[in-house]
């Protein structure tokens, strides 16, 4: 793959495949395809109860939430290489074809999921860029940020993303 750093190659998973590159920061693509229609895929991207089960790095919201919306910035907390964080969720852009946010804190990660309908599915293409938002705690956890992404957490969120659209809707 031309422009990859030299020393990583592609990690191919089950559930997705992953690919890492160096691009002002570091940047992951993973790919799948859901049994469910981009409406449905959407309402879990967007459905804060979900968001804590998918999102590749630890983040609860610190305030009820019943749907994120584009233009919205949401309190979160979580935890990381074992420091407890503070960041801003900031929901950039959202329709029924992608959603855009940015976890904004000492570390930022960049997300966007591209939905495109598939058949009675959807192809989901998931992005995510990871760099430091600055001082000491950034410089320090950015890399540890990184690495989760590089070990699976990107596959893992497409596989969560997956799961959650694929199952059942219960009727409240």
């Amino acid at each position: 793959m031309s422009g990859q750093h030299p020393k990583l190659a592609r990690v191919a998973a089950s559930a997705g495949r992953l690919t890492h590159r160096h691009h002002r920061g570091d940047a992951f693509t993973a790919s799948e395809h859901i049994a469910a229609p981009p409406a449905r895929v959407l309402a879990v991207l967007s459905d804060p109860e979900a968001v804590k089960r998918w999102f590749p790095l630890p983040c609860a919201f610190e305030e009820d939430v019943d749907q994120l919306r584009a233009g919205e910035v949401y309190k979160t907390s979580g935890r990381l290489a074992g420091r407890s964080l503070r960041a801003d969720l900031s929901v950039l852009e959202a329709d029924e074809s992608h959603i855009a946010v940015r976890l904004a804190g000492p570390v930022v990660l960049d997300l966007t999921a591209v939905l495109t309908p598939a058949g009675t599915g959807t192809d989901a293409l998931i992005k995510a860029w990871v760099h430091s938002g600055g001082g000491l705690a950034g410089k320090l956890l950015t890399p540890a940020a990184s690495a989760l992404l590089l070990a699976g957490a990107l596959t893992h969120t497409v596989a969560a993303i997956r799961a959650e659209a694929e199952s059942p809707v219960v009727p409240s």
